[in-house]
């Protein structure tokens, strides 16, 4: 009889803590990774990012940005500088009414940096170069991107932008 009630009672009990312990030891940290910031992390963002830019969807886009996000753009062209600020719905308003007009657009994002910044912040640098066609009139641009990315309730979203641009 008390073989039976430690086959039915301890084995199972042990499984139990086996079970519970391999759960802690390699799963639990799986759930608190997902909770911080990584290169991996960052470069499928911004990979993700990069296409939605490239097929002109801005909605796409906006999933990317916090809704407290700051795009501060200095913008250089003809000898002068002029500074945008704009929030998450102004600028996505902006890019789909440039988009709208443009015949022809290419994006490309080059010479990227990742910087972390402890376990819920990334800085992303990056060169991009951005070629318009507007009513048969050619537009190039180069600007050098700095994005912060942060874990907004757990999920990476941009939340400022700042942007030189040459024209």
């Amino acid at each position: 009889m008390e073989l039976y009630r430690r086959k039915a009672c301890g084995f199972g009990f042990v499984k139990r803590i086996k079970v519970l312990f391999w759960f802690v030891l390699f799963l639990a940290p799986c759930f608190s990774f997902a909770q911080q910031l990584d290169e991996q992390t960052v470069l499928k963002m911004v990979s993700e990012m990069d296409h939605a830019i490239s097929q002109r969807d801005a909605s796409g886009l906006a999933r990317f940005l916090s809704a407290e996000l700051t795009v501060i753009a200095n913008v250089r062209a003809s000898g002068q500088t002029q500074k945008l600020t704009m929030n998450k719905s102004s600028y996505i308003e902006s890019l789909k009414q440039g988009w709208a007009v443009a015949t022809g657009y290419e994006y490309k994002r080059t010479d990227i940096k990742i910087t972390l910044s402890g376990p819920a912040k990334a800085v992303v640098t990056a060169t991009i170069a951005e070629t318009v066609t507007v009513q048969g009139q050619t537009i190039r641009s180069t600007s050098t991107e700095t994005a912060v990315i942060e874990l907004v309730g757990g999920k990476p979203m941009i939340t400022s932008v700042v942007a030189n641009v040459q024209m």
